[in-house]
């Protein structure tokens, strides 16, 4: 029969996998995914969806490491809105204030926009020593840029990333 499966390896993006949960479950289908990391999907699936990559409620902390043991103590983030920025934000937040640092701010930012003058400025405006994004390649390229752009890219801000952002072709796209 072609409409039963047996397991299913996937799916990437974290939203779809957030919108399968329940079909996992009702379905009773195996999932498997390599690549979602939002923490709402910690406990999702009714034990039938798996991850292989840590979730962001691991990553936020170990990027707040970073940060602080690098001396920052005042942090802009800018992060995608949707499930994986909302979640990784939400737990680099809580490690940053739990390590002795200030979120000066956090930008929701639209991914699918074209512009992202307004969120940049808004995190630039709550005078950081350090920026968080928290998006993917394209996105968050797009970010970079526009900190480039107002005098205030990796160069003269520190600038700190996480997995989404992690792509061979990441320069070019800036």
């Amino acid at each position: 029969n072609t409409d039963t499966f047996d397991a299913i390896i996937g799916p990437a993006p974290s939203g779809v996998a957030a919108k399968m949960l329940d079909s996992f479950k009702t379905d009773k289908v195996p999932a498997c995914s390599g690549s979602t990391t939002a923490a709402n999907l910690q406990d999702g699936g009714g034990g039938y969806f798996f991850r292989t990559a840590p979730g962001d409620d691991l990553q936020g902390p170990a990027l707040a490491t970073l940060i602080t043991n690098d001396g920052h103590k005042k942090v802009a983030i800018l992060a995608r809105n949707d499930d994986y920025g909302k979640g990784f934000s939400e737990s680099l937040t809580t490690a940053l204030t739990d390590g002795g640092a200030k979120v000066t701010t956090t930008v929701l930012y639209n991914p699918d926009a074209s512009n992202f003058d307004a969120d940049v400025q808004k995190a630039l405006d709550s005078s950081p020593d350090a920026v968080a994004i928290i998006g993917f390649n394209d996105d968050g390229a797009k970010v970079v840029s526009t900190l480039i752009g107002k005098g205030a890219g990796p160069s003269k801000m520190p600038t700190y990333t996480a997995d989404g952002m992690q792509s061979n072709s990441f320069a070019k796209t800036v």
